[in-house]
């Protein structure tokens, strides 16, 4: 890059211009018509301004040095001047910057300032970047005892070194919608960096040093020691000591030496070399140090004093220190739009726009639950869903299942659970639950079926009968011989045929778990001479049903709210927990176990409310060897073998 490379003689040509100009105002004052005007013999050899160079090594990296100190303004006692320099480390970092300062004499052997710097930093290497800082400093120039402190201000921020993918993330672009057999949504593609990250640290340094004595009889030698503090985000701050000392070899040359604790200040732990200061103009003539101190030890220093120093450099950092080290996460655009699956194997019902030779997709679905039931069992066996969009009119049909299926009705939803956006319940076209004026009928199926989200009124004209001779005509819900089935916030009501609700059953040998769960079923008179059973749970011959019943509502209906049964050497295991069971014209509950058991598992935080109408016979009744474990009624824990009144 070469503005990095030539930016460093660029800033030292300009050094020296604007030292040249400066020098040559100091020196020759003019009056308000640009005549020169005869000045003291102290003024006239008073030329503050000086060029001076430096090179040296910085641990192993051999680097030169320049500045100017250039007066703006100047009198006897005080100079207002600039500061230009440039730093270039060979084949590293390079600094050039400028500054503005202050000094004045307080007496012969005391001088104090201030300074502001502005620097620019090019660092080289594997990474190449740039940092740009304020500084501001204060200075005690004394002939004995010097002291100075620096303040560092970065205006750069951070700058990436090293990238590493350590993932991705898909962003949503809008709602779901179905497409096909599927549930989509438009996303963007971002990948997740890792990055690390270098950065200058806003900081600080100081020092202090006192004019070497004896020494200092032969060869003007000065020590410092101090310390510095940078400040790092990612981790300890950078901080240590640091130690330097110069000799005044000849009257312009001087050998400089330091040790630095942290070699990230600096560029190296120890630095040494040779700096020549040359004035730009006459001098004043150096004064001996003298003092009581020196007077009694029987010799004079050839030190400078105070006022002999005024136009030196001032010391401090010119260089950016990199004090930060930071891993950050950043995102990428991978794939600006692009479209994901989040549920697939969807035959979609709707009786509005669907027709009965539909291809079951969102853009042509199916006409009937039945239909799409169908298309799912040929197209996916027993792993497809089936979803029915919900209508204003109802669909008038009675359901037969054959095949393991998951049926969603619009009003609850599809239940869609991904990475992207989390949970939710995919709705379609409409809010609305769709009506069945019917019911659903499945048998003797080894795979999952799930019913959820249906109003259901009316009841199943199916001629079907199970093998225990039960006929599935006049329920709603009918499953017999299912592997594994959940019914879950459906809402029967206002039927007065029906005879049962949900009505499961096992026989054989078979083993089934189901869970009914949230179903309203209520305001259903039944038929006058069998009345109507909100929940049966039926175990025949040798079978065992595992079932739980839990936060449904059963009121008001024309019979019994749940009734549980097993017969010949069947198990019922079942877990009634927080279900409203109330106002059924009769019994609430009922136990029926005339086979092997029929079992009640309940903990003790969950409790059913249970209410019955005036004159009913009870709240729960067992029949036969009664029921065994406990029951929570109204939270009070009741055992399960004996009636409540």
């Amino acid at each position: 890059m070469p503005a990095m490379t030539t930016a460093p003689n660029l800033s030292l040509l300009l050094c020296l211009t604007v030292a040249a100009v400066f020098s040559s105002i100091a020196a020759n004052p003019a009056d308000s018509n640009g005549t020169a005007e005869p000045v003291s013999d102290i003024q006239e050899t008073l030329t503050w301004s000086t060029l001076n160079f430096r090179a040296g090594t910085a641990g192993n990296v051999f680097e030169t040095y320049g500045d100017v100190f250039a007066p703006i303004w100047q009198n006897e006692r005080a100079v207002l001047f600039l500061q230009p320099y440039s730093r270039n480390a060979i084949a590293a970092d390079t600094d050039a910057g400028t500054g503005l300062g202050l000094r004045a004499l307080i007496t012969e052997d005391w001088a104090v300032g201030i300074n502001t710097f502005y620097d620019h930093t090019w660092f080289r290497g594997d990474h190449i970047f740039d940092v740009n800082q304020f500084g501001a400093g204060v200075e005690v120039i004394g002939t004995w005892l010097d002291f100075r402190a620096n303040y560092y201000l970065p205006q750069t921020g951070g700058h990436v070194i090293g990238t590493e993918r350590i993932g991705e993330e898909v962003l949503g672009l809008g709602d779901p919608y179905g497409l096909q057999h599927r549930i989509v949504r438009d996303v963007r593609l971002l990948g997740i960096n890792r990055e690390r990250v270098v950065a200058a640290g806003q900081g600080w340094d100081a020092e202090v040093g006192t004019l070497v004595p004896w020494l200092d009889r032969c060869l003007e030698t000065r020590a410092y020691v101090g310390g510095y503090g940078y400040n790092n985000t990612a981790g300890p701050d950078i901080t240590g000591f640091k130690a330097r000392a110069e000799a005044r070899l000849t009257r312009w040359l001087y050998a400089d030496a330091g040790w630095i604790e942290n070699k990230a200040v600096s560029g190296g732990t120890w630095f040494a070399g040779l700096r020549i200061s040359l004035p730009l103009g006459r001098t004043r003539p150096a004064l001996p140090v003298s003092s009581p101190l020196m007077s009694s030890l029987g010799y004079e220093s050839v030190a400078r004093r105070a006022r002999d120093r005024m136009n030196e450099s001032v010391e401090r950092n010119s260089q950016a220190v990199l004090a930060t080290h930071t891993i950050r996460t950043a995102k990428q655009v991978l794939v600006e739009r692009s479209t994901v699956t989040l549920h697939d194997d969807i035959v979609f019902v709707d009786s509005k726009l669907g027709t009965a030779s539909g291809f079951g997709t969102f853009e042509h679905p199916l006409s009937t639950i039945q239909g799409g039931v169908n298309r799912s069992a040929s197209l996916y066996e027993d792993h497809g869903t089936v979803f029915v969009q919900g209508r204003s009119s109802g669909y008038q049909e009675g359901v037969a299942i054959s095949h393991g299926v998951q049926l969603y009705g619009s009003g609850y939803g599809l239940p869609v659970t991904s990475a992207l956006g989390g949970a939710f319940a995919f709705q379609g076209r409409t809010t609305t639950t769709p009506l069945v004026i019917g019911g659903f009928l499945a048998h003797d199926i080894a795979s999952p079926v799930r019913i959820a989200g249906f109003d259901l009124t009316g009841s199943l004209t199916s001629g079907w009968i199970s093998a225990s001779g039960r006929s599935a005509a006049e329920t709603s819900i009918f499953l017999e011989n299912v592997y594994h089935a959940i019914v879950d916030h459906n809402n029967v009501y206002g039927s007065a045929s029906s005879t049962a609700g949900i009505y499961v059953e096992t026989n054989g040998n078979h083993q089934s778990t189901v869970l009914i769960s949230q179903n309203n079923i209520h305001d259903n008179p039944g038929q006058p001479t069998l009345g109507l059973q909100g929940v049966v749970l039926v175990a025949n011959n040798a079978s065992v049903l595992n079932a739980k019943l839990t936060a449904n509502t059963i009121a008001r209906n024309g019979n019994y709210g749940a009734v549980l049964a097993t017969f010949d050497s069947a198990t019922i295991n079942a877990t009634l927990s927080g279900n409203t069971i109330s106002f059924n014209s009769s019994d609430q509950i009922v136990g029926l176990n005339f086979g092997t058991a029929l079992n009640f598992i309940s903990a003790g935080t969950l409790s059913n409310a249970v209410l019955e109408p005036s004159g009913a016979s009870s709240l729960y009744k067992s029949y036969s060897a009664g029921p065994t474990g406990f029951i929570f009624i109204n939270g009070v824990h009741e055992p399960a073998d004996s009636d409540l009144p």
